[in-house]
């Protein structure tokens, strides 16, 4: 059904504060650019995005360093870049990212949890991290995440 949330009743007014704004951003069709290496899992990421309860306009660059200067020509809500390229990796590409536009929002990928797990360690700069392989359903949990949005579920 792609339910987004949904509005329990009696509805108060922080409730319908929250429904709306998470309404607002699964409305309108925000920007995203994908950093990977493997134009395969760019491609991948491309449909998981595409059948999201988000809607999003996406770009998307093959390493870090072509990644970045994309990046700073456009305006992006999101950008997803994984931790392991050649060259400028995911981590160096995140603080880039940051130093650059310190509001974005910003997943980081990985097939290595262990990657994801110290890659704050390393100093990469990012909102949430995302295991691959995942599903759209994934993909919309973790920008929820990144934009603070909270479910309905959290709340309780």
């Amino acid at each position: 059904l792609k339910v987004a949330d949904y509005l329990p009743k009696p509805v108060d007014a922080v409730e319908l504060k929250r429904v709306l704004e998470l309404y607002d951003k699964t409305r309108r069709t925000m920007q995203a650019l994908v950093i990977d290496d493997s134009a395969t899992v760019r491609g991948l990421i491309r449909k998981v995005l595409g059948s999201s309860v988000f809607h999003f306009d996406v770009k998307d660059a093959s390493c870090g360093l072509s990644g970045f200067e994309v990046f700073a020509g456009s305006d992006f809500d999101l950008v997803v870049v994984d931790i392991n390229m050649p060259g400028v990796d995911g981590r160096r590409t995140s603080k880039l990212l940051k130093a650059r536009k310190p509001l974005s929002r910003i997943i980081l990928t990985s097939s290595s949890q262990k990657d994801l797990d110290t890659a704050r360690v390393d100093g990469a700069r990012f909102d949430v991290t995302l295991k691959k392989p995942f599903s759209a359903a994934d993909m919309d949990d973790a920008i929820r995440r990144a934009f603070g949005l909270k479910t309905p579920f959290e709340l309780v």
